[in-house]
């Protein structure tokens, strides 16, 4: 290629729910000393103030999608640059001003190389997954516990098994369905396995799961919910602080499952924001910390969760609340029936034992 520090260089970003980091990641690309760019960011579904930031930026093409992942953004981004050139910048990553005029530069001086890449420092978090890994990769059971869903059964086993930081194994519990869910779960070959079990509750399900599992790292997943492609690299690179958590949870998303019924879907509150999330979809932690809280209580129905972290904080596990988004919470004719009808009593259960304990400790 001659002359090719003036040939246009698209940049293209992908966005979901970025609006902590994605103005500086913007200015970053803004400052280069190379020009011409073309600016390209492709939001994958956000539900956050994205879209208001990047109206912030003039020249910064923006498009938007349903939300389909981060490969299929990069995809749309691709499809759409006007450049001969062309190069990626995540939402919460920062390029140094020359990161374009070295790399052209490069270009120029080797025309018999296509591509360039640099080095690049990270934060602290993963710079110790980096180190981490290059002893030991830890490895994380995937334990799904599942009753009659097989409609979206599939959808979740996915989104485990697409995770950026592969599960060694998922485990896929059938508490006594009397759908098509079983054979939903063996379309899937390893490192998804089908356990079955009369019906029990969810909370039986998930204890078996873990007595299944062979891993260090146990991390749950509804069947009905959806991790994000990174949920897993960001708690595995949270696990490798100084001091270390024992649990890592994240921000959840919930969304109106696309086959609701209009006038349910009127009904069902859908919180615009993520939240921070202290749920099974969320959670992360090691199989030693797991033990040593004990397992869920499979008497309590909706507040499980919430009964073994009380029991944790109880023991002075430490706990991580990740700022990412890590699951998409799926809200749907079943779940909000449940829930409405047996949360009161079962969390009124949960915190009444939590006082009883307190109580015995102190007397």
């Amino acid at each position: 290629m001659k002359n090719m520090a003036a040939l246009l260089a698209s940049v293209i970003i992908p966005v979901y729910n970025g609006e902590k980091y994605l103005a500086e990641a913007l200015q970053s690309i803004l400052d280069q000393n190379y020009r011409p760019i073309d600016v390209i960011v492709v939001d994958d579904g956000s539900t956050d103030r994205s879209a208001a930031i990047v109206q912030q930026f003039s020249g910064v093409r923006y498009i938007y999608q349903s939300n389909q992942g981060v490969a299929v953004a990069r995809n749309v981004g691709l499809a759409a640059a006007w450049g001969a050139i062309i190069t990626f910048l995540d939402q919460n990553d920062i390029w140094i001003p020359r990161k374009l005029e070295i790399q052209v530069q490069h270009l120029r001086q080797h025309p018999e190389v296509d591509g360039v890449v640099g080095k690049a420092e990270r934060d602290l978090h993963f710079m110790a997954a980096s180190k981490l890994r290059s002893t030991h990769r830890p490895r994380i059971s995937a334990i799904i516990p599942i009753y009659n869903g097989e409609r979206y059964l599939a959808e979740a086993i996915q989104s485990a098994l697409d995770q950026t930081y592969a599960v060694a194994e998922v485990i896929v519990v059938d508490d006594g369905s009397t759908d098509d869910a079983v054979l939903v779960a063996q379309q899937f070959p390893p490192p998804v396995r089908t356990i079955q079990q009369p019906h029990a509750g969810a909370s039986a399900a998930r204890n078996r799961g873990v007595q299944e599992s062979r891993e260090e790292y146990l991390a749950f997943l509804d069947a009905d919910d959806i991790w994000l492609p990174d949920k897993l690299a960001l708690q595995i690179a949270a696990f490798a602080a100084n001091p270390a958590p024992d649990m890592v949870f994240g921000y959840v998303q919930q969304f109106h499952s696309p086959d609701l019924d209009p006038l349910l879907k009127a009904r069902i509150v859908c919180p615009a924001e993520p939240a921070a999330g202290i749920l099974p979809s969320t959670m992360m932690t090691s199989r030693e910390a797991f033990l040593r809280v004990g397992f869920f209580d499979d008497t309590v129905m909706t507040g499980e969760l919430l009964d073994w972290y009380l029991r944790a904080t109880e023991l002075g596990l430490r706990t991580a609340m990740l700022p990412e988004v890590v699951l998409r919470r799926r809200l749907h004719a079943g779940n909000h029936g449940r829930v409405q009808r047996d949360s009161r009593k079962d969390f009124a259960r949960v915190l009444k034992s939590a006082l009883d304990r307190r109580r015995s400790g102190n007397g």
